[in-house]
């Protein structure tokens, strides 16, 4: 047993959905721009890391790593959990000169992919061969890592973790004895239990849209005219969870924003300073 202060909360834990296009790895990238959080161990699994070299996210502090194996993963967390030694053979091996305030996973979706592929052998994934149907060990095995992961990650102390992930279209009925009343769901694109489980680690899940897609009553929760919309308030149609308080809706959003909103002051000398809600 040990004693929880609650550190964690003070820091952003957010999983961001949206079909691709939406705007989630240019949101993630605003990190990159702001001292409290740059620079940024952007893990790449199937994103687009092209979007940070935009011009709207010059001046970025991104270190972008793709992640090739889930084995990978291992020495990652190690590196974090025992404190970033930069003179640790990890730190040398890719370089690393400073240590990291924040990591992004993009995405979620692309990791789980990689964990059925390790499950199932890279044999079954080459190009014109269909791989064979995962068998409920193999699924058992894939929640295990990704709960593992999204655990583990997410309890990292003096750390901001920010994750991503497609969407997905669920078809639910309102009523389970009235077929009329089905309609479509936005979730995370994760399969099998591992929706269930793995957006409980984080404190908030939001789903990120452009607005043009967007019911007008939507959009009018919204101030101005945004480009995207990021939603963090659960309905009949999208999932979604606010925990911290960062609020239901935020147009164009950045992480800077979301910082803010925590409470997080910028020092005069550049450095950074988080205020105290520690019980």
């Amino acid at each position: 047993m040990k004693i929880n202060n609650y550190r964690a909360l003070q820091y952003l834990r957010l999983l961001i959905y949206g079909q691709y296009g939406s705007g989630k790895t240019t949101f993630c990238a605003t990190a990159g721009l702001d001292p409290r959080t740059s620079p940024v161990f952007w893990i790449n699994s199937g994103g687009n890391p092209q979007v940070i070299a935009a011009k709207r996210l010059h001046g970025a502090k991104i270190h972008v790593f793709d992640l090739e194996e889930i084995s990978e993963f291992e020495d990652i967390y190690n590196w974090f959990a025992n404190g970033q030694k930069l003179e640790s053979r990890f730190a040398q091996k890719y370089g690393l000169k400073r240590k990291y305030p924040c990591i992004v996973f993009d995405g979620y979706t692309g990791i789980q992919k990689k964990s059925f592929q390790a499950v199932q052998g890279k044999e079954n994934f080459i190009p014109g061969r269909m791989p064979p149907k995962p068998s409920w060990d193999q699924f058992g095995k894939v929640l295990g890592q990704m709960v593992t992961i999204g655990s583990m990650f997410y309890e990292l102390p003096d750390m901001h973790i920010i994750a991503t992930a497609l969407e997905h279209t669920d078809h639910r009925q309102i009523d389970p004895n009235d077929k009329e009343s089905t309609i479509q769901y936005k979730e995370p694109a994760l399969q099998g239990q591992t929706l269930e489980q793995l957006p409980g680690w984080a404190l908030n899940v939001g789903r990120m849209a452009v607005t043009a897609s967007l019911p007008i009553s939507t959009r009018m929760k919204v101030k101005g005219k945004p480009f995207t919309i990021l939603q963090f308030e659960r309905t009949e149609t999208e999932d979604a969870k606010d925990q911290h308080g960062l609020g239901f809706y935020h147009g164009d959003p950045t992480i800077s924003q979301m910082l803010d909103i925590l409470g997080w002051e910028r020092q005069s000398n550049g450095n950074t300073k988080e205020e105290s809600t520690t019980p």
